[in-house]
């Protein structure tokens, strides 16, 4: 399916590059893929998804910011109908948003993040349900059924994190980083 999806996703939904995509880890039949946006061409951002494969798409932009980059997409892989993508930029009010549904509606979830660009983001698959998003100010995480983003910087600087990833065998969050 690999050139079947290539050819899919880059025929017939826009010239520009792919900037964030997540498929489910089980059978590759659910896909969510962004691609940017370019003010300068009057060319919005676009999010799209796909229920079989990449033998249909959706778009599912309804309610995101559509003049800003996103950066990064990461899926529920027990649910994946439920799926984040983050925006990095300088927008106080449009960091990071959640979907329940496929990317049919989409909640804003920003809360009280500084305005800094969101690089990245990740979901802990175990019974805490944490999220976790590098910024350029380091990382933050955000607890189940809370609003508030907390700060999770213990020894490291502050720096760009382009990378998250769970080590669940260590259990240990491991960030890339600029410097």
């Amino acid at each position: 399916s690999g050139p079947y999806i290539y050819s899919t996703l880059t025929s017939g939904l826009g010239n520009v590059p792919i900037t964030a995509l997540d498929v489910e880890n089980s059978n590759g039949e659910r896909i969510y893929f962004a691609k940017r946006g370019y003010a300068s061409l009057s060319i919005e951002n676009s999010l799209y998804t796909s229920s079989n494969g990449g033998a249909s798409w959706q778009q599912a932009n309804a309610g995101l910011p559509r003049n800003l980059y996103p950066a990064y997409i990461e899926m529920n892989q027990e649910d994946p109908d439920q799926v984040w993508v983050v925006f990095s930029g300088f927008d106080d009010e449009n960091k990071i948003f959640g979907s329940t549904n496929s990317g049919s509606t989409w909640i804003n979830m920003t809360y009280n993040l500084p305005n800094v660009p969101v690089n990245c983001i990740v979901y802990q698959e175990d019974k805490t349900k944490v999220l976790y998003i590098g910024t350029d100010m380091g990382v933050f995480y955000l607890l189940p059924k809370t609003t508030s983003w907390v700060p999770y910087n213990d020894e490291l600087p502050n720096v760009i994190v382009s990378e998250l990833e769970i080590d669940y065998t260590d259990t240990s969050l491991v960030a890339a980083t600029f410097g």
